[in-house]
């Protein structure tokens, strides 16, 4: 996506039409949106909640979904593979995250758990990076803007 287009259509509804273009600027370089890092069951025991008692908790959760859910036990073997092996589950990608979000209230899993899973990925990225975009000048951004 172009520059032109992300500003004209906005996609996002981050309100550009209404903002200045050294705001526009600001905005496009807020590290807003996660960027992709893939987990296994290493990451999720290491870093997952206050201590490995609630990781091994979630994943026994997970595991009791995924005897009823072919997705989800997909989902278990790429969290068992390691990550150097090309395994891991990508938390950081949207649609993960809503399916992720689906999973509350299945199995006893709770928001809190989910939340914890998806905070193990925190490396975000700007608006700009995530469309491969480099940094415009102004003058650019308010020939687009009309301003």
């Amino acid at each position: 996506m172009s520059l032109a287009d992300e500003l004209t259509n906005d996609p996002l509804g981050r309100g550009y039409s209404g903002m200045t273009a050294p705001e526009v600027l600001a905005d496009l370089q807020l590290p807003l949106y996660p960027s992709e890092r893939r987990v296994d069951e290493r990451n999720i025991l290491n870093e997952f909640g206050n201590n490995a008692s609630q990781a091994h908790t979630f994943l026994s959760k997970l595991e009791a979904v995924a005897e009823a859910n072919p997705l989800v036990a997909r989902v278990i073997g790429w969290i068992k593979t390691p990550v150097e092996a090309g395994g891991g589950l990508d938390v950081g990608v949207e649609r993960v995250r809503q399916a992720a979000n689906g999973l509350v209230g299945t199995a006893g899993i709770v928001q809190a758990e989910i939340d914890g899973l998806l905070a193990l990925a925190p490396n975000t990225k700007s608006r700009l990076e995530v469309l491969g975009l480099s940094k415009p000048r102004l003058r650019e951004i308010r020939a687009i803007l009309g301003e």
